[in-house]
């Protein structure tokens, strides 16, 4: 059975700092901080994101192929099956392999995770390149349903024959280097079932625990019982920034996919954009946009969602306040042990949820209006005694009324009565 983790994966993913800039040097000195500041928490996977085999340092943007004929102005770091290595410009160490790096990661005491794209890159299918384990070329297991934003790779369709076979041969790769997470990109948008789904199945085939995650959203409802079986997690919505309209959005979606949360599957509401991004994009970066009130209202509803938290932001570059909220034992209380996470219905103005452990009843509100206050009350659970604000550590009476400003929140929690 593909694996499904107890909890919902805590870590970091280098794309919203360093796109597909990110080399050996960065990605090893975010290693060390998450070893040494965030382990303790549980925060363990170190995932590398995108065109980790294109040997140049870019930006936040895609980086396109220009084709003359059959000729791309950049070639990209692939073996003689059209298997994507690591680009030896950015990682000196990794020459051919990515074994040395999870080498390092591991020694960590953590897990390392990598991005790979659908499909097959149009360079092995322009030079044919054979297909490993099978005897035809990459050229023949094309379906023509290319990616959109990305030129590198085409589609490819997994019943052709060859099709199952160069995905087996990737996800080789990923054992031989001693992977623990994938990201696989260009899987919900359009939904590639058949792909994902032959992905999961060779997974499923290797000895290893590998959390497959899938991006990017927003994927169909329809397709919510296929989504959750053939992954550990995934994205339902496109990139999320730091942005305030973009969190009044995802909390409509974390309610809509609430339904399909369970042990091991985790609706994926995206990177959390703290800290210094965009690193690529601005001369040493730029702070995140939201505010500290944004901040509280994004990891409140993350937690309470139980979405995987990764990280976006240069982990070096967090703030100390930043820090204790990624931190605050309530959060990863919420996130790691409670049950019966859930919205109550929607009023129409704010999003309520629940959940409780087995000490404590929790409750959180979410106005995620952009220019309108909105009230609430709070009602004491039955059973409960002593409620306070999560961050304050205020006591909260019961029936108590609070006024939210926009892309506002609060957060309660109850101790239950021991008998």
């Amino acid at each position: 059975m593909l694996y499904k983790p107890a909890s919902p994966p805590m870590g970091w993913n280098s794309f919203d700092c360093y796109g597909w800039s990110a080399d050996e040097k960065t990605f090893v000195s975010n290693v060390d901080f998450m070893a040494e500041r965030l382990k303790p928490y549980g925060y363990e996977y170190c995932v590398l994101d995108f065109c980790w085999f294109y040997p140049e340092k870019g930006k936040i943007a895609p980086p396109n192929q220009i084709w003359n004929g059959d000729t791309p102005d950049v070639s990209l770091t692939l073996d003689a099956f059209g298997r994507p290595l690591p680009s030896p410009e950015k990682f000196p160490s990794c020459f051919g392999s990515f074994k040395p790096l999870a080498d390092y990661v591991h020694s960590k005491g953590l897990r390392f995770g990598l991005h790979f794209m659908c499909g097959v890159p149009r360079e092995a299918v322009v030079k044919r390149m054979p297909v490993k384990g099978a005897s035809v070329s990459d050229a023949d297991i094309v379906s023509g349903n290319d990616c959109d934003w990305l030129n590198l790779n085409c589609g490819i369709d997994p019943t052709k024959p060859g099709g199952r076979e160069y995905i087996r041969s990737v996800v080789a790769l990923a054992g031989e280097w001693q992977l623990d997470f994938i990201k696989l990109d260009d899987a919900l948008r359009p939904y590639r079932k058949a792909e994902v789904k032959c992905w999961a199945e060779e997974l499923d085939a290797l000895p290893g625990k590998i959390v497959l995650s899938l991006s990017p959203g927003e994927p169909p409802l329809s397709e919510a019982e296929s989504i959750s079986e053939n992954c550990a997690m995934w994205r339902v919505m496109d990139d999320l920034w730091d942005k305030p309209a973009h969190l009044g959005k995802i909390t409509a979606l974390a309610a809509k996919w609430n339904p399909c949360l369970g042990r091991g599957s985790y609706p994926d509401l995206d990177m959390l954009p703290l800290g210094r991004i965009l690193y690529t994009d601005v001369k040493n970066g730029r702070k995140s946009r939201l505010s500290p009130r944004m901040k509280k209202y994004m990891l409140s509803l993350w937690c309470m969602a139980k979405s995987p938290l990764m990280i976006g932001s240069e982990l070096g570059a967090l703030s100390k306040k930043e820090l204790e909220l990624l931190t605050h034992p309530a959060l990863t209380d919420i996130l790691l042990r409670s049950r019966f996470n859930r919205p109550l219905p929607y009023n129409g103005k704010v999003y309520e949820w629940v959940s409780e452990t087995e000490t404590q009843v929790y409750y959180a509100a979410f106005n995620p209006s952009l220019n309108r206050f909105c009230p609430v009350v709070y009602s004491l659970p039955c059973g409960c005694v002593r409620a306070q604000e999560v961050f304050t550590k205020k006591r909260v009476k019961d029936h108590a009324r609070f006024l939210l400003p926009p892309i506002g929140s609060v957060l309660i929690s109850a101790e239950k009565i021991t008998r």
